[in-house]
């Protein structure tokens, strides 16, 4: 009965999962934030669909090898480093870190990510972060250094996301930071909570809920801003217009400035979207400075 509901919780997060990916539309953010985040859904999905066979091997509810189940062990591990990685970087593009633009900085964030897949994968022939008999599979010499990587990854996101919150002026944004620090503290309560009860399928709802949660907050703010720059959309420009407009008399008016992006085009046209995108951020990030 404990597998069957392991597979029934496991599948309900799988169909979410789905569901969220097939709904992201192109209007959820920028061009490079949705390829990551549909890339992170796309993941935890495999990452479902590898714990499930599991499950079903380890329970015995159909026969399978200890080395199938091995490999569908050294799978499932090296999702979570591969999630933790995409998520650090949908994080820092989403709050325009300056570094990204830097040659080595891809290179030298996804080292961890790389390392751990790596020693996960080739674990299958040593044991060092885990190894498995006819019995079960045990965590080996250096499975905790997998998990330290990971942690690393979402406490440079929290650090970075409370830094911002700080700074940040609207109550909108904040919120939108605090989203990013949820992601960790979800998957950080669901492994306290393993650790007392074992064996319980609670890392995998934690997640979805993160992500889910992340979700709906970015379709909030789209009611009154855009999601590429965070400025107020037409819908909200035209309830502030309104409100200076019937407030304004002869010795209260106002101001209504009008500004043009010359040649932005060309941006398009020669460099793609994706600089395109990075253009009008800093130009949105540029009005939100002198506002």
């Amino acid at each position: 009965m404990a597998a069957v509901n392991y597979l029934i919780i496991n599948l309900s997060c799988l169909i979410c999962a789905a569901i969220l990916l097939f709904h992201t539309g192109d209007d959820l953010a920028g061009a490079l934030e949705i390829h990551l985040f549909r890339l992170l859904l796309a993941v935890f999905c495999i990452f479902m669909i590898d714990d499930s066979l599991w499950e079903i091997g380890d329970s015995h509810m159909i026969y399978m090898p200890w080395h199938v189940r091995s490999v569908l062990n050294a799978v499932g591990i090296a999702c979570q480093p591969v999630m933790c990685f995409i998520w650090y970087l949908f994080s820092e593009v989403r709050m325009k870190y300056q570094l990204l633009g830097r040659k080595w900085f891809l290179p030298v964030t996804a080292a961890p990510m790389l390392i751990s897949v790596i020693l996960i994968f080739s674990s299958l022939q040593t044991g060092l972060i885990f190894y498995s008999d006819a019995v079960s599979e045990y965590h080996g010499p250096l499975y905790d250094l997998v998990m330290v990587f990971d942690f690393i990854y979402l406490l440079l996101v929290t650090i970075h996301a409370v830094i911002k919150s700080i700074r940040a002026k609207s109550r909108s944004i904040k919120k939108g930071y605090f989203t990013m620090i949820t992601f960790v503290l979800f998957p950080f309560a669901a492994g306290i909570l393993d650790s007392i009860v074992p064996n319980t399928p609670t890392m995998a709802p934690s997640i979805l809920s993160a992500l889910l949660l992340f979700f709906v907050n970015v379709q909030e703010m789209q009611i009154y801003s855009d999601a590429l720059t965070g400025l107020n959309n037409r819908r909200r420009s035209d309830q502030i217009l309104e409100e200076y407009i019937e407030k304004a008399d002869a010795s209260n008016g106002f101001y209504l400035f009008m500004i043009d992006v010359n040649r932005f085009k060309l941006i398009n046209d020669k460099y793609g979207h994706l600089e395109g995108d990075r253009a009008l951020q800093t130009i949105a990030s540029s009005l939100i400075q002198v506002s």
